[in-house]
């Protein structure tokens, strides 16, 4: 560790250590709430269903949990008139949590109609109290990691949240599968747990240290229009978000169509779920020694046919069966790894250091997040248009959720070229200088 990173940080080295193992203890259970509660997993999806709530209106949810990124505007003014901000943070942490818990066993005993709606709300102010935190969280992450650890530990966090989420998920299905499905408030106890999980993350963060940078930060709402000054930084935004714009609009529906159209078990679509993850891990080793001497602009050009095929296999699913699915995940397995690691350095490396330095979390955080909710909501109507389609192609007989993956794979081809507006001359983990930051990977395209 090199002694100018622990002079930026104002930590000494026991607290770096402790820190970032705190980090990862907060990481590791909130990825238990993650992978349990979030709009897109397996168990939360069962629970939708169960409640009554139209397949193809999956999307408002994502929609919901999405739009509530514009809460990153308010957190600058809040985060500026709170003296102590790391007690921000915790507090903020154990709301979201207490709201989902809340949110899941109530629900289940509104009219139906009600239904969509109340869980949209309250999933909507749930995530409006992680985005109230998520720049401060996001720039105390940042103040901390060493730049010489970097990538290591940038790394290593993705093996640990792989590896919770495959535990997690291998559970949460094999409940959801023995669980009567005509009783959604069963679906709701388990959700419910993994919301206390969310609850227990919140604890490592009042162990940790905030660097004084971070303490005494002050952000102000003119920064956001700054940041676009930066041309790599801005560069880099539109072009994730060129790449990741066919994936915003499929996340919601991944599980959907596994239950709807291939009709597997939940037990059978958390096997497929830890396969991918499982991928992921392995593939972080092997990916190790490319990554050091590629920009991200290669890496994403070497990774961009596979992911073309990824979507063209839903559709193959109807002569293929389960199988294509199966290799779409392990697959796209592979691909995560280096795409996360890519797009993660690739981000720290375009944000400047200085005062204003969560202003472009904000942005990033609110360009990637309200697009998601944008694309989830066109999924909507564009689903509800495809109905009743049919379409034969050869021995494929293509129904609703065939034609709109196809539909994906032909938007991701011009999507491809995003990734021509990132780094395309130095290799992603060269050794940063002291004038960069660091961020948390990015969390597309296509993660579960």
């Amino acid at each position: 560790m090199d002694t100018i990173d622990f002079f930026r940080s104002g930590l000494t080295k026991q607290q770096t250590r402790a820190t970032l193992g705190l980090f990862n203890w907060n990481l590791a259970l909130r990825g238990v709430f993650d992978a349990t509660c979030a709009g897109t997993t397996i168990i939360f999806v069962s629970y939708a269903l169960a409640l009554g709530i139209p397949a193809e209106k999956m999307g408002f949810v994502t929609t919901a949990v999405s739009a509530a990124c514009i809460l990153q505007i308010l957190s600058i003014s809040v985060s500026r008139r709170v003296p102590n901000k790391k007690r921000l943070v915790v507090v903020l942490s154990l709301i979201e949590p207490l709201l989902m818990i809340a949110a899941v066993l109530v629900v289940p005993f509104l009219p139906a109609v009600l239904r969509l709606y109340v869980l949209s709300i309250a999933a909507f102010v749930a995530a409006a109290a992680l985005h109230l935190s998520r720049p401060l969280t996001e720039e105390w992450v940042a103040s901390a990691i060493p730049a010489g650890l970097r990538g290591r530990y940038l790394g290593r966090r993705i093996q640990v949240l792989s590896i919770v989420i495959i535990v997690t998920t291998l559970l949460s299905t094999f409940l959801a599968q023995r669980l009567d499905k005509t009783r959604p408030v069963l679906l709701g106890m388990v959700l419910a747990v993994g919301g206390i999980f969310g609850l227990l993350a919140a604890l490592p963060l009042r162990r940790a240290t905030m660097p004084a940078v971070t303490a005494s930060n002050r952000v102000r709402s003119s920064d956001l229009l700054r940041v676009w000054r930066h041309r790599e930084y801005s560069r880099y935004v539109l072009g994730v978000l060129a790449y990741n714009a066919p994936f915003l609009l499929a996340v919601p529906y991944y599980q959907v169509f596994n239950l709807k159209v291939l009709g597997l078990p939940e037990g059978a679509v958390g096997l497929i779920a830890a396969g991918y993850f499982l991928c992921k891990i392995l593939a972080t080793f092997v990916w190790a020694p490319i990554v050091k001497r590629l920009s991200p602009r290669r890496i994403l050009f070497m990774l961009s046919p596979a992911y073309v095929l990824f979507f063209c296999l839903f559709p193959l699913s109807s002569v293929m069966g389960t199988w294509a699915i199966v290799f779409a995940w392990l697959l796209i397995g592979c691909c995560d790894a280096a795409y996360l690691v890519a797009a993660g350095a690739a981000l720290y490396e375009a944000i400047p250091t200085s005062a204003g330095r969560p202003a472009f979390f904000v942005v990033y955080n609110l360009v990637l997040l309200g697009a998601s909710g944008i694309c989830a909501l066109i999924s909507v109507p564009l689903l509800g248009a495809l109905k009743n389609a049919h379409l034969q192609i050869g021995p494929m007989n293509l129904g609703q959720f065939h034609i709109f993956y196809l539909l994906i794979a032909g938007m991701m081809l011009p999507a491809l070229f995003g990734s021509a507006l990132l780094a395309g001359k130095r290799a992603i983990t060269q050794p940063a200088s002291p004038q960069s930051t660091t961020a948390e990977p990015a969390d597309q395209p296509c993660a579960a």
